[in-house]
């Protein structure tokens, strides 16, 4: 019993989705047709670890969400965790009357990171 259960586990998780190969444009479309204002810049040709970012922001809103395009999900992942947020970093925005968590994610070679878990939908359904 215990082996067929460990057995099924790891077949589980074993089981990955194909991840879907977005660009920067994709995501810039998908947030423009949700009504974001979006900005984007190309920095393939400068000094950045990241070929592209994207910034969008619901009109009328402070809430934003950025996505970095690294050129490998290896580069993407040690972003994301130089970025992922600590208790430190949440004591500092609570002191400074803005209590917020950044929440750190990776899909494929895109870092992306928000505050309000609202921010994703746009890319989430991008994703399916």
């Amino acid at each position: 019993m215990i082996m067929a259960f460990v057995l099924a586990i790891s077949f589980l998780s074993g089981c990955r989705a194909e991840e879907k190969d977005i660009s920067c444009a994709d995501v810039v479309a998908a947030y423009e047709k949700a009504g974001y204002q979006v900005f984007h810049k190309d920095t393939a040709t400068e000094d950045y670890d990241w070929e592209c970012y994207v910034k969008a922001q619901p009109k009328d809103s402070d809430d934003y969400i950025f996505f970095y395009f690294f050129d490998s999900e290896d580069a993407a992942e040690e972003y994301a965790n130089t970025r992922q947020w600590n208790a430190v970093l949440w004591l500092y925005s609570l002191v400074s009357f803005q209590p917020t968590w950044l929440t750190t994610k990776t899909y494929g070679n895109i870092e992306y990171e928000y505050d309000n878990s609202d921010l994703v939908k746009p890319f989430n359904d991008l994703i399916k």
